[in-house]
């Protein structure tokens, strides 16, 4: 509705219109220093262009129902925010003159808490059912890395997202 009304509809829609996108909850160095931290937050909600969001829903869409499953909704939704705050925050630290978006590292440590807990409760599992799982995930991961390095991609983001949802899903094994 803000790209609509600032007249760069179809920009936006192209990942054109990068303004829209920081008015709208994206997140840049200048932002942090300005004191607006919960933009960490809300760049994990917005995305730069069509294609952009398409992919993170394709993404979201395939893990999710597995991440969900495995640790249920509550810490499914501890995971994605944790890991979705490190990207965005990895992504600043990364490159703090870009203006950060997208779900890329929360689902980064979805892929990552799913594979921490297929290789800790492997033993309970029927190997098949892990070793095509752990295939899976690492075949996105790799996909994920490859991606990391397109242009206007930030693979901080990405690593980021994958480190804090590995440890964050050690620490809620814990409990």
């Amino acid at each position: 509705a803000v790209a609509w009304r600032g007249h760069v509809g179809w920009d936006f829609l192209r990942g054109r219109a990068v303004g829209v996108a920081e008015r709208v909850g994206a997140v840049a160095g200048a932002d942090l220093l300005a004191g607006e931290w919960w933009r960490l937050g809300t760049s994990m909600f917005v995305h730069m262009g069509a294609v952009h969001l398409f992919c993170n829903l394709l993404g979201l869409i395939v893990l999710g129902p597995l991440a969900e499953g495995v640790w249920g909704r509550r810490r499914f939704l501890t995971l994605y925010l944790v890991s979705g705050l490190a990207g965005a925050a990895s992504a600043v630290a990364g490159e703090p003159n870009a203006a950060v978006a997208g779900a890329s590292g929360a689902l980064c440590g979805l892929t990552t808490a799913a594979v921490v807990w297929l290789l800790r409760y492997r033993s309970h599992l029927p190997p098949n059912d892990v070793s095509d799982r752990l295939r899976g995930l690492l075949g996105v991961l790799v996909l994920t890395g490859l991606l990391s390095f397109v242009p206007w991609v930030s693979w901080e983001g990405h690593l980021g997202g994958a480190v804090a949802g590995a440890v964050a899903a050690g620490l809620l094994d814990l409990y």
